[in-house]
């Protein structure tokens, strides 16, 4: 296998160039790329490590996507695709402001479909993965903002729907805000309280994971 050298290696794209990037890549413009890697967050990490200093291309692009949160427009009814992608990116890499935006994304979101037909086995469900996106945004139940208290006034709506009951009481449980209500109805359902423990134990595998990465980043 022939070694990559610096000869080899692609310039360092500036931040107005990541912006760009992003934004070409959710419109659609990379679609073949992403297929081929799995995912917009693959997709990045890529075109980083292929540059000539994967270090600053990487700042670069966290200041890049910084900045597209930040004028982000979200349009889930008009393009769940586009949406999808976005949330991808705010789970990986959790920009500033993204928890803000996803909270806004689910309180505007009309009734309706949330499922995206890509191609998949199974319907990808786009309002769970932005409470996924949200639960990387709000682990810490000491946390006393106003978004964390937006986010569990959420997640006691969420617990009203079927299909989010599940997730919405299991993150509840974790940041210490379920009410004696919503607990009555966990331990009055044996199934439920099988898929909380699930929702749990899944999630905290999830984020150990991601811990030991993210403390192999720091040693390297």
């Amino acid at each position: 296998m022939m070694i990559e050298t610096e000869l080899h290696k692609r310039p360092n794209i500036s931040v107005n160039e990541w912006e760009i990037e992003l934004l070409r890549a959710l419109s659609g413009g990379r679609d073949a790329a992403i297929e081929h890697l799995g995912s917009i967050s693959e997709h990045v990490r890529v075109k980083i490590v292929n540059s000539a200093d994967p270090s600053e291309t990487e700042s670069m692009f966290h200041e890049g996507l910084r900045r597209l949160v930040g004028r982000w427009q979200w349009r889930p009814i008009a393009n769940l695709r586009e949406t999808a992608m976005m949330l991808d990116l705010l789970y990986e890499f959790i920009p500033p402001g993204g928890g803000t935006k996803t909270i806004e994304l689910l309180r505007e979101w009309p009734p309706g479909d949330a499922e995206l037909d890509d191609g998949a086995a199974s319907k990808t469900d786009v309002r769970l993965l932005a409470l996924d996106v949200l639960s990387k945004y709000f682990l810490m139940p000491k946390d006393r903002s106003s978004e964390r208290r937006a986010y569990a006034t959420l997640l006691h709506d969420f617990v009203m729907r079927q299909q989010y009951t599940a997730h919405a009481l299991a993150r509840l449980l974790e940041i210490h805000s379920v009410t004696t209500k919503e607990m009555r109805v966990v331990l009055e359902n044996r199934s439920l309280v099988a898929d909380v423990v699930h929702e749990i134990v899944e999630f905290q595998s999830v984020t150990a994971v991601q811990r030991e990465e993210l403390d192999q980043e720091r040693q390297d």
